[in-house]
């Protein structure tokens, strides 16, 4: 779980698949940049998302990026049995 400064509540994160982001961007022939408009997010965050450099999310991304590719709620989750801390 993460703490921000000064904040009680945890905030929870997701954890997710670089190589099936990749997959569904691929699959929808949609460039990094019109995805990282589309959902919000810059193009080196997709990039690294994608590499699998970054691996976490926020709840409210994710959704942005699943509709962005219009992907099935847990396709671009990651498949460690641990998808989403703290639930």
């Amino acid at each position: 779980m993460v703490y921000l400064l000064g904040m009680q509540e945890p905030v929870t994160t997701i954890e997710v698949d670089g190589q099936a982001i990749w997959a569904a961007r691929m699959q929808a022939g949609i460039e990094v940049k019109a995805l990282a408009d589309a959902a919000g997010v810059s193009y080196s965050y997709v990039r690294k998302l994608e590499r699998g450099i970054r691996r976490r999310m926020s709840h409210e991304t994710y959704q942005r990026l699943r509709a962005a590719l219009q992907a099935d709620p847990k396709q671009l989750l990651a498949q460690t049995g641990q998808a989403e801390e703290g639930k």
